[in-house]
C-alpha cells in the first residue's frame, strides 16, 4: 500500500502531523473531521489506510497513534526513567493523559520490546 495517490499522501501526511502534534492526546476521528472539515468517511479511511502502511497503529485499548509519536513519547521517557522503574501513574502524570491511553501506549511499547513489565512496574529496556 505504499504506492498512495499524491492527494492520499497529502491527507495522510496532514493526520499524522495532526495526532503527532497531540502528543499522548492524539485527536479522535471526530475531532479530526471537525479540524480538517472533511467527513467522518474520509478520516476513517485514511486513518486505515495509514495502519495498513505502518505509519499509524492502533493499540490494545482501540486508540491510534502515529508511530514516529510513540517513538518520540519512548524516547521522552527513556530520558525521564533511564533504567528506573515506574508504573502507569508516573507515565500518565509525565504525559498528561488518561491512566487508559497510558496504559494502552506502555502495553505498545511491551509488544515493541522497548519497555519490561515486572508486575506493576515496567522499565525501559536498553537500545541494541
Amino acid at each position: 500500500m505504499s504506492d498512495l495517490k499524491p492527494k492520499q499522501r497529502t491527507f495522510l501526511d496532514a493526520v499524522i502531523g495532526l495526532m503527532d502534534a497531540g502528543d499522548a492526546k492524539p485527536p479522535s476521528p471526530k475531532e479530526l473531521v471537525w479540524t480538517m472539515k472533511v467527513p467522518l468517511q474520509a478520516v476513517d479511511g485514511i486513518l486505515e489506510i495509514g495502519v495498513q502502511t505502518g505509519e499509524i497503529v492502533r493499540l490494545s485499548n482501540g486508540f491510534r497513534f502515529a508511530v514516529k509519536t510513540l517513538e518520540r513519547l519512548a524516547a521522552m521517557g527513556k530520558d525521564r526513567f533511564g533504567s528506573r522503574e515506574f508504573d502507569v501513574a508516573a507515565w500518565r502524570d509525565l504525559m498528561g493523559c488518561s491512566r487508559e491511553t497510558a496504559y494502552g501506549i506502555l502495553e505498545y511499547f511491551d509488544a515493541q520490546g522497548w519497555t519490561e513489565k515486572n508486575g506493576g512496574q515496567r522499565r525501559f529496556l536498553p537500545s541494541e
